[in-house]
């Protein structure tokens, strides 16, 4: 889901001063579109590989975005736990705790 990457409520998420804001985006939305739009991994497959990393890192903010897109591309909710699950063998169980936690608010999120 390349467009994913450039959509207002993505970009929107992202925490940027105004004074760059515009400038930033269009970074974030072509370097980010370059790589969601290349051919050898699928979309789905694509938000796993993010999910983890982001999770790994502890990038809260960005997998809070991830996890709705991983939605949006077709992983199921199950799936996204199984992610956050592994995650918590490799990165630490506080890693998946936060994962968990957040998982929990965009499914909510979305029920509402």
């Amino acid at each position: 889901m390349a467009d994913s990457v450039s959509r207002p409520d993505i970009l929107s998420a992202l925490k940027i001063p105004a004074e760059i804001r515009a400038d930033a985006e269009a970074l974030i939305a072509r370097s980010a579109g370059a790589v969601w739009q290349r051919p050898g991994l699928s979309q789905d497959r694509r938000s796993l590989m993010s999910l983890s990393t982001l999770g790994a890192l502890g990038r809260w903010d960005q997998f809070r975005v991830h996890v709705g897109m991983a939605l949006d591309n077709g992983l199921t909710r199950l799936e996204i736990c199984e992610v956050i699950l592994q995650l918590g063998i490799y990165a630490g169980m506080p890693a998946a705790v936060s994962g968990f936690q957040i998982a929990t608010e965009v499914f909510a999120q979305r029920d509402a």
